[in-house]
């Protein structure tokens, strides 16, 4: 599944939180570095950003996931990466 697929599948998602997630400890789990996830991160909030204007939870999900990519969140939480 590519980028953009999975991007679809954690949008129609009940739980886009939990959907999103996953994708960056798959990412992670594939080899991707912290700052690749991240960027990809940041294009899939800009394109939330653009089907849905205004504050939605989907827009809290994908900024709270970038929160575990960087560590900024409780230690359990953070995103794992091999390098």
């Amino acid at each position: 599944m590519d980028i953009w697929e999975r991007y679809d599948a954690a949008m129609a998602s009940p739980s886009p939180d939990w959907s999103f997630g996953r994708i960056a400890d798959e990412l992670a789990a594939e080899g991707h570095s912290r700052e690749e996830v991240l960027s990809i991160f940041h294009e899939f909030l800009a394109r939330v950003q653009q089907t849905e204007p205004n504050e939605s939870p989907k827009q809290d999900a994908v900024l709270d996931v970038m929160d575990c990519i960087t560590g900024w969140c409780q230690p359990r939480n953070a995103i794992k990466f091999q390098s």
